[in-house]
């Protein structure tokens, strides 16, 4: 799925998740483990709903946590994202912390049973992550459709519906088809998202986490979210490249990025790469991933070790 460790929240019992993608339509509708316990995404730490604990962390310290699971009623929340849709089988996590870093940051896939017979209709799963300021409590969904102001949902990444003539692809170039390796037993799922955030230091927030079905209560979906992806930014550097290339201008620029990583061997590398919005979207997308995996081999060739290296990949869709 393009993380190596995190954490599954789904609108299903999570157990029936792993294996071979066998059937267009799963869902989980005896779902009895409400009161388990969970890993948490930011220590691997098991934790039960609402303990009270603290974290060590470079960008959080955490509060609280509250595990909620929905069956019947609606999140308002949610269903205001999809325009007024009733949602099912809600699964929540709410997280009370104070920003220590500037930046909040976190990688997630968003999976689904849905894809791709459902798209362009009403059953739109839907997943989101909201950013709740207590103080004023304003509460913005942050997991949205890279520069546009759009959630995350069937109907807002997919690659069409082949059942239906007139069901234009959305979003498609983050989008992917089961292949059969991933070993879960969704029909399909977004790459590699990510959120990336401005909090104020010192200020406290909770995180809301939320998934839900939308318009029934079948056929599972689920976010998969990274563990240990949260970090703050502390050094910032900009590589440019020819056009429609993925070489960089300035390669020698490689060494002054390699000598300020060898100064601080506790931190993590973020690559992100970018491009114009000459050509297609897809071909902008696949020219952004090229430019972030050349930058990565060239750290590596300079001893970088690869563990320590974050890729995102944003097209035109946030032209540097």
């Amino acid at each position: 799925m393009g993380m190596e460790q995190g954490m599954v929240l789904s609108t299903g019992a999570v157990y029936e998740l792993v294996g071979k993608n066998l059937s267009d339509n799963h869902t989980s509708l005896a779902f009895k483990n409400k009161q388990s316990n969970f890993t948490h995404i930011l220590s691997n730490k098991e934790v039960s709903d609402s303990e009270i604990y603290e974290i060590e962390s470079d960008s959080l310290e955490v509060f609280s946590i509250d595990l909620q699971c929905i069956d019947s009623a609606n999140d308002e929340d949610l269903s205001e994202e999809i325009d007024g849709l009733a949602t099912f089988d809600a699964r929540v996590i709410n997280i009370k912390f104070r920003a220590t870093a500037d930046t909040f940051y976190y990688r997630y896939v968003f999976a689904s049973e849905e894809y791709d017979e459902y798209v362009c209709s009403t059953y739109n799963d839907v997943f989101a992550f909201f950013l709740i300021d207590e103080e004023t409590g304003k509460k913005v969904n942050t997991a949205i459709i890279p520069n546009k102001d759009l959630p995350v949902s069937i109907n807002t990444i997919n690659a069409g519906n082949p059942l239906i003539q007139d069901c234009p692809k959305s979003n498609s170039y983050l989008y992917q088809s089961n292949n059969g390796k991933q070993g879960l037993i969704f029909d399909g799922f977004t790459k590699v998202l990510d959120i990336r955030h401005k909090v104020i230091p010192g200020k406290i927030y909770t995180i809301k986490i939320a998934i839900a079905d939308a318009s029934d209560c079948h056929w599972d979906s689920a976010v998969l979210i990274e563990s240990q992806s949260i970090f703050s930014y502390f050094k910032c550097f900009e590589m440019n490249f020819f056009t429609d290339s993925s070489y960089p201008i300035s390669p020698e620029k490689i060494e002054e990025i390699v000598g300020y990583i060898k100064e601080h061997p506790n931190c993590s590398i973020q690559l992100i790469g970018h491009s114009d919005r000459i050509g297609t979207v897809n071909h902008n997308y696949e020219l952004s991933v090229e430019r972030t995996v050349a930058i990565r081999e060239m750290l590596k060739s300079k001893g970088v070790n690869e563990s320590r290296i974050i890729e995102s990949y944003k097209g035109e869709s946030m032209p540097p």
